[in-house]
C-alpha cells in the first residue's frame, strides 16, 4: 500500500512539475509579444520622427510602413499572437468583421492607433490590416500585413 502511496504521489508531482512548465512556457509567450509590441512602438515612433523630419509631410495616400509592421507579424504567424503584438504597441486590433451577405467573415482584421498624435492643426492616425491566409477561419494565421501613416490638416 505505501509503495502504490509513493507511486501515485511521484506521479502527482510529476505532473505538478510539467503544468508548471508548460505555465512557464506560456509567459515567455507573453513576454515575447509584449516586447515584440514595444520595439514595434519604437520602430513606428522612429519613422513618424523621420517622415515629419522629411520636407513632404501632406500625403493624401498616407505613408506605407507595411514592412515595419512585416518586421514583427510575418507571414504565418498566429492571429492571436499578431492581436497579442499590434496590443503591445498600442493598436486597437479589431475583431474578424463577418461579411454582410452570410456568417462566414472576411478576410482581413482592422487595427489602429487613432489618434496616434494630435496637436492642432495636425493629427496623425495609423492604420492597418492584419489580412488573413483562409478567410472564415477564426484560429487562422496571417498572411500579410499593411499598414499606413496618415496626417490631416482641417
Amino acid at each position: 500500500m505505501k509503495k502504490s502511496m509513493a507511486v501515485a504521489m511521484s506521479a502527482l508531482i510529476a505532473v505538478a512539475i510539467s503544468c508548471a512548465k508548460a505555465d512557464e512556457g506560456s509567459g515567455n509567450i507573453v513576454q515575447s509579444t509584449t516586447s515584440q509590441g514595444k520595439s514595434l512602438r519604437k520602430d513606428i515612433d522612429l519613422n513618424y520622427h523621420l517622415l515629419t523630419e522629411s520636407a513632404g509631410v501632406a500625403n493624401n495616400d498616407g505613408y506605407d510602413i507595411s514592412a515595419t509592421l512585416g518586421k514583427y507579424v510575418r507571414s504565418d504567424t498566429p492571429l492571436d499572437e499578431a492581436k497579442a503584438i499590434l496590443t503591445a504597441a498600442g493598436f486597437t486590433v479589431g475583431q474578424i468583421p463577418l461579411a454582410k451577405t452570410g456568417r462566414t467573415p472576411t478576410a482581413c482584421v482592422p487595427a489602429s492607433i487613432s489618434p496616434y498624435f494630435e496637436r492642432f492643426p495636425r493629427r496623425v492616425d495609423i492604420f492597418a490590416s492584419l489580412c488573413l491566409q483562409t478567410s472564415g477561419v477564426y484560429g487562422s494565421r496571417v498572411d500579410h500585413v499593411t499598414a499606413r501613416i496618415f496626417i490631416s490638416y482641417p
